[in-house]
């Protein structure tokens, strides 16, 4: 009998949220719960180790920051720039990113469980040695992002760009890359074990393992 498909699991946000106080940053090891976050520009905000618990991000920027070693569960971003942010170390469960600039964010070492980004832009994002459990691209442009050996358990991506990013030491056995554009994909022969694409994505495979392929 197959095995019933997991899926990805939903932040639970509480039904009545905080408004986050204007006047407010964001300090080391500080734990932010059930609040709402709408239309701050967070500037030059270095703090490590800061937890979020269901947490509304919308229209939030964050400009030269770092939350290194983040914990976010439970927490939403819509229509936020978090482009060059430095989310390295960091823990995330039942975390959705709807519409958001992702260029260039550090998520390496990252822990990403449960976790969903729909409509982003993550050109040049870094997922190195990232771990993805359960988690999704969808429609997002992930071109030129580095994936180096990270890991996937039940991960999809759906409609994204993957055009130039890195995925060597990433086994991509059992990942479906049919509805993704995968043109100068980087990945070793080995990574690609498994991988499902079109016939005609079988050509960019093809180079990868180093076939030549002639008329």
């Amino acid at each position: 009998m197959a095995e019933k498909e997991q899926r990805i699991a939903a932040p639970k946000l509480a039904l009545v949220l905080n408004e986050f106080e204007l006047e407010h940053s964001i300090d080391d090891e500080e734990i932010i719960t059930q609040a709402t976050v709408q239309g701050r520009t967070f500037d030059g905000i270095e703090a490590r180790r800061v937890t979020f618990r269901q947490v509304l991000f919308q229209n939030t920027v964050f400009v030269r920051s770092l939350l290194k070693g983040a914990d976010l569960e439970d927490t939403v971003f819509e229509g936020c720039d978090l482009s060059n942010l430095d989310l390295s170390e960091s823990i995330l469960n039942r975390v959705c990113f709807r519409r958001c600039k992702l260029v260039g964010i550090n998520m390496t070492g990252a822990s990403i469980r449960d976790t969903v980004f729909t409509g982003c832009s993550a050109k040049y994002a870094g997922f190195r040695f990232a771990t993805f459990e359960r988690a999704a691209f969808e429609d997002s442009n992930c071109s030129s992002a580095d994936f180096e050996g990270a890991s996937f358990s039940k991960m999809k991506f759906s409609g994204t760009d993957l055009r130039q990013a890195q995925m060597s030491g990433a086994a991509l056995s059992g990942i479906d890359l049919r509805t993704c554009d995968i043109d100068g994909l980087g990945a070793r022969t080995n990574d690609l074990k498994g991988v499902v694409v079109l016939p005609e994505q079988a050509v960019v495979v093809a180079k990868l393992l180093g076939v030549i392929i002639k008329e």
